[in-house]
């Protein structure tokens, strides 16, 4: 299996400029690629990801332009594809993005978390548009997220077509596990940013009504 993204730099507006930056790089695959980008290059090299065994890259070099580069990756589990791919890019300022599935991963206003979706996707971080994207995209990503911080530390959504969404959080133990059901969709991915930045404490947390769960 291979699947191919785009790398470049987290500086546009909206996922239309993000998808037209990426297209463009076909079209005009011209000029000097941006630092960061270059950075990367680099460390793709040091860490042969076109090696025989283990590397990910089924095409180098890589094309790179002025606008970002695109890299072809050739691994069968594409959720480490994914997950490698996104640690590399989130510390230097790069979006990266899925050019099969046209999804957009913005490091911008992220909490760095260890994230599993139902269809296996793991990532190394989230935002509240990420968890948008995910939900909207449901036949693919399926019908779970988790973002853990650290071990019975984590906030979890379970949203079935046609029924409640279930938002649940552990705060430190089993015995402090919690859960809220809400109709409202897209109250889910504000409820998941809430907890990842402030916790339960945060404001729109302590608006919901929650009710512990025994286990």
């Amino acid at each position: 299996m291979t699947m191919d993204f785009a790398v470049i730099p987290a500086e546009f507006n909206t996922r239309e400029e993000a998808l037209n930056a990426c297209d463009a790089m076909y079209n005009e695959p011209e000029g000097e690629p941006p630092s960061a980008v270059l950075d990367m290059i680099a460390e793709l090299d040091r860490t042969d990801a076109f090696a025989e065994e283990g590397g990910f890259l089924s095409m180098w070099p890589v094309d790179s332009s002025a606008r970002g580069m695109v890299l072809c990756t050739r691994w069968p589990e594409w959720d480490r594809t994914i997950y490698t791919l996104l640690t590399m890019t989130k510390d230097r300022g790069l979006a990266m993005v899925d050019l099969q599935r046209r999804q957009v991963f913005d490091p911008r206003g992220r909490t760095d978390v260890e994230v599993l979706i139902a269809n296996g996707t793991k990532l190394p971080y989230l935002s509240e548009q990420i968890v948008v994207d995910v939900m909207n995209d449901q036949d693919y990503y399926g019908d779970y997220i988790i973002a853990e911080c650290a071990e019975n530390t984590y906030v979890q959504a379970l949203y079935k077509p046609g029924e409640q969404c279930q938002v649940e959080y552990r705060d430190g133990s089993p015995d402090r596990h919690f859960q809220t059901l809400t109709a409202d969709r897209s109250l889910v991915p504000r409820l998941f940013a809430a907890w990842l930045h402030d916790g339960p404490t945060a404001g729109l947390l302590q608006a919901q009504q929650w009710q512990r769960l025994e286990f």
